[in-house]
């Protein structure tokens, strides 16, 4: 059985690589891509929330989405984002006790509602807190883009099976080498093959998304809009719109690419309604609003060296803390 090429092992192997590759295929697939023809974009192409437009473009579902609601919150006037002290350390101002309608908003002004201190703001110290109780409204989330058509609830549940079998076509891969090392062609060919689906399928089975058909023609456009992003970030000369582009930029994971322009714009005096009409006063700052910005940005999760300024680099899906995608 185990002489020559022609062996059980190596046939085996061999339908192992055509089942993994197929399953990776089928797995990559999933993920949405830009039509070759496609042209990037400069401005959003309608008023979809930025927790929505990345659950799009990522077809999963991030922490950094809710980083991105809590500044289109600040921008509508539910809160503020402002300094508590002279260095610019952030703290969140809630400004109404009325609540947005979308669930996955709702919930994340709950959660800072329910730390916040007698006087209605979040200091630094605790919005950490009020942010570890986001990752419920992961959920919340996911279940919106259900009802809208664009994800798929079974999609979810072929990540782990993917894991699985590439696991164990990767050891059955494994198996066969070390058996191959003895000097067996009956083992050699079954066991690259067997590793190299069992790797394919393992890489590819970990970026299955969640985007039914509906999902990724709705987001089409909006990946457009994401390449218009990191083109900006590339080439200072291309409009970006601040006020407007941040909480999306944020949502889709293209901040460190704007760190220089954050950090210029703060400088010139520039200071972003997406951190709401806050009280400024404490504030000595040269560098004008970003040191607040990065303060409350390092609150959410990210780590300090995430605003470093960049030439156009983006963290996909993981800007703004320890990801969550389901």
């Amino acid at each position: 059985m185990a002489n020559g090429l022609v062996s059980v092992w190596n046939l085996l192997g061999l339908v192992v690589l055509v089942v993994g590759l197929r399953l990776a295929l089928r797995a990559r697939a999933t993920t949405p891509v830009r039509a070759a023809d496609a042209t990037p974009r400069s401005d959003p192409p309608d008023d979809l929330p930025p927790a929505l437009a990345g659950a799009l473009i990522h077809g999963r579902v991030y922490m950094n989405f809710l980083i991105g609601t809590v500044l289109d919150l600040a921008r509508r006037g539910y809160l503020a984002i402002e300094p508590e002290d002279a260095r610019g350390s952030a703290r969140i101002r809630l400004l109404t006790s009325d609540l947005p309608e979308a669930p996955w908003e709702r919930d994340v002004l709950q959660g800072l509602h329910e730390v916040a201190e007698a006087d209605g703001t979040v200091p630094y110290r605790r919005i950490r807190a009020g942010r570890s109780r986001w990752r419920a409204v992961l959920g919340v989330l996911a279940a919106d883009m259900v009802e809208r058509g664009w994800f798929s609830s079974a999609s979810a549940n072929r990540r782990p099976l993917y894991a699985m079998l590439g696991f164990l076509f990767t050891v059955y891969g494994a198996i066969l080498l070390l058996a191959a090392t003895g000097g067996s062609t009956g083992y050699l060919l079954g066991g690259l093959a067997g590793a190299v689906g069992g790797l394919a399928l393992s890489f590819f089975g970990r970026r299955v998304t969640n985007l039914t058909l509906e999902g990724h023609a709705a987001a089409a456009p909006w990946l457009d809009y994401r390449e218009g992003l990191r083109a900006a970030a590339k080439d200072r000369a291309d409009s970006l719109d601040l006020d407007r582009d941040i909480p999306y930029a944020v949502a889709f994971g293209v901040v460190p690419g704007l760190e220089a322009r954050l950090q210029a714009a703060g400088e010139a005096g520039y200071r972003p309604v997406w951190l709401g009409q806050g009280d400024w006063s404490a504030h000595r700052s040269h560098a004008g609003f970003y040191p607040t910005w990065v303060s409350f940005d390092v609150a959410c999760g990210s780590p300090p060296n995430a605003h470093k300024s960049t030439d156009g680099g983006d963290s996909d899906g993981g800007d703004g803390g320890d990801g969550g995608g389901e």
